[in-house]
């Protein structure tokens, strides 16, 4: 019984210390921000949730290129948009924020930002979406999220991290 009352306490306090936040298992590399654009790396959860890439876009055009550092062939998925039935044709090919994500060279994702003023109401704000990025390191399958949010109907320059 007394064993128990010392190893309890141990024990939490090593689970405590141990959770810390981690780095993405796929880490990137991005320079030369265009100012529609920005791009954090951080947890939402930093005493248990890996760093994530977090992309902030606005409604203008624009692009931005992730380099993959620690693998040299990558993957995208993105997740499925939320498509209301009412919506015009084009509205839902902009259902997941007007982007498209594709991968150059093996390791190099691309995001590509459509012009979506004035196509969405002055009331829908945002559109908030995940790219699951998938690649080899050291012989071992990784992944990482990328969340990108899409502020709808805001033009001017978006304020954040600029390599």
């Amino acid at each position: 019984m007394k064993i128990s009352k010392l190893i309890l306490p141990a024990v939490c306090a090593v689970a405590m210390v141990s959770c810390g936040e981690e780095e993405s298992p796929l880490l990137f590399k991005y320079d030369n921000l265009h100012p529609n654009v920005s791009v954090d790396y951080y947890s939402v959860d930093p005493s248990c949730v890996e760093a994530e890439y977090h992309i902030t876009a606005n409604a203008l055009a624009s692009e931005v290129k992730m380099s993959c550092t620690n693998s040299s062939s990558i993957t995208v998925t993105p997740s499925k948009p939320y498509v209301n039935e009412e919506w015009s044709d084009e509205k839902k090919e902009l259902a997941n924020g007007g982007y498209t994500a594709t991968v150059e060279n093996g390791n190099v994702l691309v995001i590509k930002f459509q012009d979506v003023v004035g196509k969405f109401a002055e009331d829908e704000h945002q559109i908030i979406t995940t790219l699951q990025v998938e690649g080899m390191v050291k012989g071992e399958l990784r992944h990482t999220t990328v969340t990108i949010w899409r502020a709808l109907n805001y033009t001017e320059v978006i304020t954040g991290r600029r390599d």
